[in-house]
């Protein structure tokens, strides 16, 4: 049986080219985080931001790679990517907005999206296919997630309108 991991050099060169593919990610809606297109396949995704650190799987099965800057979520029939998690730190943009840096980014997300929606902690901008945590809580570690389209409509019922 075939190592299916790279030599060590492999993961210095996959480092590198990861680092500079996610320093400045344009997140564009339902479609992509970065180089990273959302519904592609594993081997996509490693071919463009190299080998994960590690690799999980989720409560509800779906395999998870963990990154440096972030997680990359992958469906569990279809094994395509699903959610992009960017941890604070990655200069994330989306409609012009600096994510991480603005000081008022839920503000400006309010004013471009219809209606932003608070669920067990997490703040849904349905509109733009993001979710944020730690932006409307003193002192929280803050995390944006892209998704695919359909992916959070069972919480829908748990919704609750989100006001400044």
């Amino acid at each position: 049986m075939q190592n299916r991991w790279p030599l060590e050099r492999d993961y210095c060169r996959s480092d590198k080219r990861e680092k500079n593919l996610m320093n400045n990610v344009i997140i564009k809606p339902y479609a992509s985080v970065g180089k990273i297109r959302l519904g592609t396949t594993i081997e996509e995704v490693t071919s463009t931001v190299g080998l994960p650190e590690r690799t999980s799987t989720a409560r509800d099965g779906e395999t998870v790679y963990h990154y440096p800057w972030g997680l990359v979520n992958f469906s569990l029939g279809e094994q395509k990517v699903d959610e992009v998690t960017l941890f604070e730190g990655v200069k994330a943009y989306i409609e012009g907005i600096d994510l991480f840096r603005d000081c008022d980014v839920v503000r400006k997300l309010c004013n471009i999206e219809n209606q932003i929606y608070e669920c067990v902690g997490f703040l849904f901008c349905l509109d733009l296919g993001i979710i944020l945590s730690g932006f409307h809580k003193e002192e929280s570690e803050k995390i944006v997630a892209a998704f695919r389209k359909g992916r959070v409509d069972h919480l829908r019922d748990m919704f609750k309108p989100f006001r400044l």
